[in-house]
């Protein structure tokens, strides 16, 4: 691995989910947490955190990325030298890729302010509920900015420095869009605002479930919505089908980033469902055929695991198609 310096002190404090990723970058789980301090209650856990920070950095830039938790506040000894940002970012779920690259822009930025180095150096915590795939995604893109590397070599890097968890990040698609960040470098960030800047509307023509080995009667809710910064995401496209069935959707236009949930609808498990996240912007440019009408498929393996019973572990199909048309403008 190069270009990626090396962090001698891993753990910042003994006992708790605080650890070093570069010298002034630290990670962590929820700073409320008592997952790794089980003798002291929460408040405890928290003011030794940013006790920490307010003594060793000049000034600390937070970034909290639980979106389903309410923002703390900074307590008024810490509040002289700490900022928290708050981002609206729910578990198991992508942020809009152009969200994503301001947040990283906005975190390197801050760790390049021009500062009195004889007051000590900024520093930035970023943490999410665990600390594992929020934090890891927004982690993996600051690295590939900063030095160069690619997405493969920032996560093992993540992996080995936030070694509790010792696998980085692992939701699919928390991956694919570390992997579209890693193809925006390639294309400069200019060249992927221009080609953005092309589209007008994205509409959504068909979907389909497909398995090549089953014709199962078992009917599935397909539902297709906008990633937005104000909820984990609004669906606004439903369409209820069968294995290897198209499904034709009428003109449902949809933004760049979108995520697709399908739902087994029999009586006994109505709560199963499994999802995967895209931005379609990037899947145009992948797909590299230089037309507006795309047939983007995602296999079982790509998306991002079942939750809810009984289906937990039951692949009941290989691979979802959707059929997308990129409008673009004059």
């Amino acid at each position: 691995m190069t270009g990626l310096p090396d962090t001698e002190v891993q753990q910042a404090l003994p006992y708790i989910d605080l650890f070093y990723i570069l010298p002034n970058l630290l990670v962590g789980s929820y700073p409320k947490s008592q997952q790794f301090i089980p003798f002291f209650n929460n408040n405890s856990t928290f003011n030794k955190i940013f006790d920490f920070f307010h003594k060793n950095f000049q000034k600390v830039l937070v970034i909290d990325l639980v979106g389903e938790k309410d923002e703390y506040e900074i307590e008024k000894q810490f509040s002289t030298n700490i900022e928290v940002h708050k981002v609206n970012w729910f578990d198991y779920h992508v942020i809009p890729l152009n969200t994503l690259i301001e947040l990283a822009n906005f975190v390197i930025d801050f760790l390049n302010k021009p500062i009195d180095l004889s007051k000590g150096q900024n520093g930035v915590f970023i943490h999410c509920k665990h600390g594992k795939g929020r934090t890891g995604t927004l982690t993996n893109v600051v690295l590939m900015s900063i030095y160069q590397v690619n997405a493969r070599e920032a996560n093992e890097f993540f992996s080995q420095k936030r070694y509790v968890y010792n696998n980085g990040v692992t939701v699919k698609s928390q991956l694919r869009y570390i992997k579209y960040w890693e193809e925006v470098c390639t294309m400069g960030e200019n060249g992927f605002k221009k080609f953005v800047s092309q589209t007008t509307k994205f509409l959504i023509k068909s979907v389909k479930i497909n398995n090549r080995s089953s014709t199962s009667g078992n009917l599935f809710q397909i539902k297709i919505g906008n990633i937005t910064m104000n909820a984990a995401v609004k669906f606004h496209i439903t369409a209820d089908t069968k294995i290897n069935n198209v499904y034709e959707i009428d003109f449902k236009e949809v933004t760049n980033d979108i995520c697709v949930e399908i739902m087994c609808v029999k009586r006994y498990i109505p709560r199963s469902f499994i999802t995967f996240s895209l931005n379609l912007d990037m899947e145009f440019i992948e797909h590299k055929e230089g037309k507006n009408e795309k047939k983007i498929i995602i296999s079982w393996n790509d998306m991002d695991g079942l939750r809810g019973f009984p289906l937990k572990g039951k692949k009941y199909y290989d691979s979802v198609t959707l059929i997308v048309e990129r409008i673009t403008g004059d």
